[in-house]
């Protein structure tokens, strides 16, 4: 449980730094899941080579593999995980911020 609490948290901190960007033009990113953000995408027209929406991915993709870990013991690679994790979410504060 405190894993998915983790991963909760982990979401809403990225999808309150996406949502306070200005790529939002018409509606606002509401899950990093794949189908949730190729919506957000397609709605506000943005452009799929921007560097944001690849450290979207990325951020979703990490998401995803701390899932499944937290589904085993804590591992090294959770640990990993966590931690790239919190490396995408500064590089997407600087792209954001400038």
């Amino acid at each position: 449980m405190k894993e998915f609490n983790k991963r909760s948290i982990i979401q809403r901190k990225f999808l309150k730094l996406i949502n306070s960007s200005v790529l939002i033009k018409n509606e606002e990113l509401y899950s990093l899941s794949e189908e949730a953000i190729e919506r957000w995408i397609i709605s506000n027209k943005i452009n799929r080579e921007n560097n944001i929406i690849l450290l979207i991915y990325k951020a979703s993709e990490k998401l995803q593999c701390i899932a499944n870990k937290s589904q085993e013991s804590i591992t090294n690679g959770y640990n990993l995980a966590i931690e790239d994790i919190e490396i995408i979410y500064q590089t997407m504060f600087k792209e954001i911020e400038v």
